[in-house]
């Protein structure tokens, strides 16, 4: 880690272990936290780890009954609210976009251009078919709104509690494009429901501080830890700042760092 900030007047790191986290925290790191909320839509992972696989293999019908129902509700509200756009999966994402990507408001953003995306889509360290990065643009009659960056990976062990064999949905990150033909929970949902074409067992959704408002409790998310972003700029650095340690001079969003591919 002491190596780590020597690298650079500005250093950063995101998606860190809660071990690694005490220790950033302890060398005053500036801590922006997205809080993790969590829908879960197949119960096998989860009952194999608290109750055992024999029991699991009983249980599990039983509880994906209801998470059905559940899904099939929340299907209809994305529908519902979605009428008129229409979300696709994407290889590349159009150079020509680049300042549309661009925070508006000044605040401090990680670099992520038009080619980002589709380097991303193409490039990863895992090399199960079942596992995949994808940028989403949603439209509305034919004009792009919005953007989406989701990612499915399966987990030997998933989180600190140790989820067994776990095909986990991640939204790592969201645009709007233009603003009032489309809004942040309308791409939440879409991007929840792509993911579950996806197969995945679960679906996260880290939300950063200005967005905590969404009501994903109310929708059947569960709470869970936070992920963690961390910073450290020394005094040399542009964002030596005391402000630049407030979450609201920031956007944040799960794909900064090199979270994406973890």
């Amino acid at each position: 880690m002491l190596k780590l900030q020597g690298l650079s007047d500005t250093v950063a790191t995101c998606g860190v272990s809660k071990l690694a986290h005490r220790l950033f925290a302890g060398l005053r790191w500036a801590d922006f936290a997205l809080e993790r909320h969590v829908l879960v839509r197949r119960s096998r992972p989860v009952l194999r780890r608290r109750l055992g696989d024999g029991a699991a293999t009983v249980a599990a019908p039983l509880v994906d009954g209801g998470l059905l129902l559940h899904r099939g509700a929340l299907a209809a509200l994305a529908t519902a609210r979605a009428r008129g756009l229409h979300a696709e999966r994407v290889d590349a994402i159009p150079a020509a976009w680049d300042e549309r990507l661009r925070p508006q408001d000044g605040r401090v953003a990680f670099h992520r251009p038009a080619a980002w995306y589709g380097w991303v889509a193409r490039h990863r360290f895992f090399d199960e078919p079942e596992n995949a990065i994808a940028p989403i643009v949603v439209s509305r009659r034919d004009r792009p709104v919005g953007l989406v960056l989701v990612k499915a990976r399966r987990y030997e062990r998933a989180s600190s509690a140790g989820y067994p064999d776990l095909l986990l949905g991640s939204v790592l990150d969201w645009h709007v494009l233009e603003p009032g033909g489309v809004d942040d929970l309308d791409l939440v949902l879409l991007a929840t429901r792509e993911l579950g074409r996806l197969g995945v067992d679960a679906v996260e959704v880290c939300l950063p501080p200005e967005l905590a408002s969404l009501p994903l409790s109310r929708l059947g998310f569960a709470r869970a830890d936070a992920l963690h972003l961390l910073v450290r700029a020394s005094s040399r650095s542009p964002l030596a700042d005391p402000r630049f340690r407030e979450p609201a001079s920031w956007r944040l969003r799960p794909a900064d760092g090199d979270n994406v591919f973890s």
